[in-house]
């Protein structure tokens, strides 16, 4: 996975150069690059605390289900590029009794462990980590 925009979108030959571009490239694409620059954000967050490897951001897989990033052992993050409700993450509070997880994606919603909040929320940090 690419994790730093800067080297996505000097290399990556289909990259968006405007927000007008992003906006017409198709929903996988757009996904793709919404989940590097969740990846970028974790990275950079994990850089300003001091973490020895803060390129490795781990993602989490388990039966049916795959959720995007680890951010830490009790948060973990999934990124949807469209919209997303609480409802589809009833498994999470299952299988995950004392974890977090922030969806982010366009709808944002508030639930016991999930919560939703848009790409820019995240990148501006307006989210309780």
């Amino acid at each position: 996975m690419k994790q730093n925009l800067l080297v996505a979108g000097v290399w990556d030959p289909a990259a968006p150069r405007t927000p007008e571009q992003l906006e017409r490239m198709s929903p996988g694409r757009q996904g793709a690059w919404h989940e590097w620059a969740v990846a970028t954000e974790l990275f950079r967050r994990a850089a300003l605390a001091g973490s020895a490897e803060p390129e490795r951001v781990p993602y989490w897989q388990g039966g049916e289900h795959e959720l995007d990033f680890v951010a830490a052992p009790d948060h973990l993050v999934e990124v949807k590029r469209g919209r997303a409700a609480a409802l589809e993450f009833a498994w999470f509070t299952k299988a995950f009794r004392k974890t977090r997880l922030t969806v982010v994606c366009s709808t944002p919603f508030q639930a016991s462990q999930v919560r939703g909040v848009t790409l820019d929320e995240f990148l501006r940090g307006r989210v309780a980590e």
